[in-house]
């Protein structure tokens, strides 16, 4: 899968900042976006 840019994440899923996905994704699921992908093999 082609890595995807945080920022059209975010705003496609209706958040006003790359900042505040992040902040969402990281409380959800306990890892950083970054971390997700690292762990699961999407980079």
């Amino acid at each position: 899968l082609p890595r995807s840019n945080i920022d059209r994440i975010a705003s496609s899923l209706g958040f006003g900042s790359a900042h505040s996905f992040r902040r969402a994704f990281e409380k959800q699921l306990g890892l950083t976006p970054k971390a997700y992908r690292e762990r699961f093999g999407f980079d």
